[in-house]
């Protein structure tokens, strides 16, 4: 998946959720997300550990050059990282995250237990206008900097 933008909110309230992203619901190991961005609002009602994911709802997907600027239950992926371990040491350690940002005053980009973990390759940034907040990302062909922050050129209105 490449160049995506979603910038629908997306809620679920009932069931047994497994994968509920903006861009990603549930991704395999050969899959990869590469410059996405989501605006929208992701939410699940479980109480379980199984949340909202603001760029990946679960999986072990990879995930480059890609920005959140909505809210969502966790920043990045919405599943507890105690997945991404497991996943990444039968791997042998794959790099996961490249270049992956989050803004806003929610949960940091993933969680353990439900407390907040910093996870190699996430990037939290304030200054969302700032090209250099955001290193890592093409402005010269992919991105460009608008007054609410990095977007995609050549989406379609």
């Amino acid at each position: 998946v490449s160049e995506c933008l979603n910038a629908g909110n997306i809620k679920a309230e009932d069931g047994d959720f497994w994968g509920v992203g903006a861009i990603v619901g549930r991704g395999e190991s050969s899959a990869l997300a590469k410059d996405c961005i989501n605006t929208g609002r992701i939410h699940v009602k479980d109480g379980t550990d199984r949340l909202g994911g603001g760029l990946s709802g679960s999986g072990s997907q990879m995930l480059e050059n890609c920005v959140n600027l909505g809210t969502a239950d966790r920043g990045v992926f919405g599943s507890t990282i105690d997945e991404l371990v497991v996943i990444s040491w039968f791997s042998g350690g794959t790099e996961f995250f490249k270049n992956v940002y989050i803004t806003g005053n929610y949960e940091d980009g993933f969680g353990w237990d439900y407390e907040p973990v910093e996870v190699q390759g996430v990037n939290k940034v304030s200054d969302i206008t700032d090209k250099s907040a955001f290193k890592g990302l093409d402005f010269d062909k992919i991105w460009e900097m608008t007054e609410n922050g990095p977007m995609l050129r050549n989406i379609p209105e």
